[in-house]
């Protein structure tokens, strides 16, 4: 007596996935604030920056327009509290 169940299959739509290298973040002391970083951005690809008070609830403050290149942040807040900042790719 046969006792395995028949293979079951099913099949999605296409999903589309990118890989693209983590930034490389380079920081400096801010001109007009208390932080500036920039990193390499690849074309077609969307980075956000997200800061948090401390390190829960990220929140965007910036995207770029998936145009590639050098991108800039710069905290211009100098009585900012402490704060924690990522960037992330959409």
């Amino acid at each position: 007596m046969n006792t395995m169940s028949p293979s079951l299959s099913t099949t999605s739509s296409p999903v589309t996935i990118r890989v693209a290298d983590r930034p490389v973040l380079a920081v400096a002391p801010g001109v007009g604030g208390p932080i500036q970083f920039q990193f390499n951005s690849r074309t077609g690809v969307s980075y956000v920056v997200e800061r948090a008070t401390p390190l829960t609830s990220f929140s965007p403050v910036v995207a770029n327009p998936r145009t590639g290149g050098t991108l800039q942040f710069q905290e211009t807040n100098a009585s900012a509290a402490q704060r924690s900042y990522r960037v992330r790719l959409e």
